[in-house]
């Protein structure tokens, strides 16, 4: 059976374009939605030409010009791996990378299967490593090639089973239709209060930063595990979301075979609140502290209108993990990047013990209704977000294109009240009185920024360094 593909109709505009380039290629990633029945296709994603960090100005730009003009067989897989994970970060529930698109001369092409193939399979492998595939069902293990000929603008598509490194290519029908202004957004807040206590002072950075990772795995399976309310109550997870409109109305439908009208989805999970980190027993020795990660989170996703209600709890679950994953991510590498500054070692004075994770920011994909994430800290600008967009996504937004409203960071007052909260074990007692509290200072309900609270004076956190307690 050959796999049926569909792409946004706009896409072809793109395509066309890519053609006119003269380069010996053009080699990006294919983002959408898999399904058992069906591909979609949403954006094409070009990869950022490949440059060397250790050169000066004038020889960087010449490098990232070399680099456009090299052939396929001289690409480096590695270098797209990560551009791919780097775009994962930013997709929302219900959409991941699902293949890579190539435009070269028909010669360039015919000598570069066995690299396109590799290129793919180290995308996957990366992500197996960090965590970042989606479902574990068979339909999300075939990965597309989309190859394009910029002399006869013919399109040839294959597909790959990534998980079987002897897999061989199948023929998939690559076809254009417009489907996406139909599809369905889920969204949810959920809630973190997780305790995460440590056995040991951390003096490496890397260390500690590790073990937040993996001391969030308990609040992982919690989400993975919980029950799922769609708009205030428990559904069948066979019934289709288009049963929210209510009894259908007779008329043609659309071409994608669903419901024309998109809906606006709100989910809520059930969960147990006393989700913990590693217990004392689970250390096995004395704690030297423990670290809260608190806040509230966004989350959301998108779904054709084919889509059951277990979509829906799929859908969302797979981007509240995918979400705290980035976010402890980033922190991990920020807080190694600042350990290993030189002038972090010689501070004197003592740093604040709180951290806030980096802040959701919403934009749309262009033509679409869909919006893709970027994650900040609280020292960068918003000039920073549209250079994220345009390097990584290849879409240009303006400051008031983008939703920074969605999650809010903690301001500093309300850091201190935490910190102080949670310095302190006569009012540690009070924290989680402060994080509801409905009004006032601690109204943290309105910010979805995660802050992170050093207890026991073993961590102390900077937004823009770290020093680490020493006895």
């Amino acid at each position: 059976m050959v796999k049926a593909i569909l792409a946004e109709e706009f896409l072809q505009n793109y395509i066309s374009s890519v053609c006119e380039i003269s380069l010996p290629c053009n080699l990006g990633l294919i983002a959408g939605h898999k399904s058992s029945q069906r591909d979609y296709v949403v954006a094409l994603l070009p990869t950022p030409a490949e440059d060397d960090e250790d050169e000066g100005d004038g020889e960087l730009m010449e490098s990232k010009a070399s680099a456009k003009q090299r052939g396929i067989e001289k690409v480096n897989e590695q270098w797209i791996a990560e551009h791919a994970r780097q775009v994962m970060r930013m997709l929302p529930g219900g959409l991941s990378v699902m293949g890579i698109y190539v435009a070269a001369s028909d010669e360039e092409l015919n000598k570069s299967q066995s690299k396109l193939r590799q290129i793919l399979f180290a995308i996957y492998k990366l992500f197996q490593k960090k965590h970042l595939s989606p479902s574990t069902g068979a339909e999300s293990l075939d990965w597309s090639i989309l190859q394009i000929s910029t002399k006869t603008k013919k399109l040839t598509c294959k597909t790959f089973n990534v998980a079987d490194p002897k897999s061989t290519a199948k023929p998939a029908d690559w076809k254009f239709q417009s489907f996406v202004n139909s599809w369905s957004c889920v969204s949810c807040r959920l809630q973190v209060n997780l305790r995460i206590p440590f056995q040991k002072r951390f003096r490496d950075c890397s260390h500690y930063s590790k073990f937040v990772l993996n001391g969030t795995d308990n609040l992982l399976n919690a989400v993975s595990e919980s029950m799922v309310l769609i708009n205030g109550q428990l559904r069948d997870e066979t019934e289709a979301i288009e049963s929210l409109l209510g009894k259908k109305k007779s008329g043609k439908k659309s071409s994608s075979g669903g419901s024309s009208q998109p809906l606006e989805i709100k989910a809520e999970l059930l969960m147990d609140k006393a989700v913990q980190g590693p217990t004392q027993d689970d250390l096995e020795y004395m704690i030297a502290g423990d670290t809260k990660i608190i806040g509230w989170v966004h989350a959301r996703g998108y779904l054709s209108p084919k889509s059951t209600f277990g979509d829906v709890e799929k859908v969302i679950k797979e981007d509240i993990e995918r979400s705290l994953r980035v976010r402890f991510d980033l922190l991990g590498e920020e807080l190694r990047q600042s350990s290993g500054d030189a002038e972090v070692k010689e501070l004197e004075t003592d740093p604040p013990s709180i951290i806030a994770t980096p802040q959701r920011v919403l934009a749309k994909l262009p033509g679409t209704p869909i919006c893709v994430s970027d994650y900040i800290f609280q020292d960068e600008q918003p000039q920073d977000v549209g250079a994220h967009f345009l390097e990584l996504l290849n879409i240009t937004v303006t400051e008031e294109d983008v939703d920074f409203n969605c999650e809010q960071m903690p301001d500093d007052s309300l850091l201190q009240q935490i910190e102080t909260a949670s310095s302190h074990s006569s009012e540690a007692a009070n924290l989680d009185e402060l994080l509801n509290k409905p009004g006032g200072g601690g109204e943290l309900l309105r910010y979805a920024g995660l802050a992170f609270a050093g207890v026991g004076g073993a961590l102390a956190v900077g937004m823009s360094y770290l020093a680490l307690s020493q006895d």
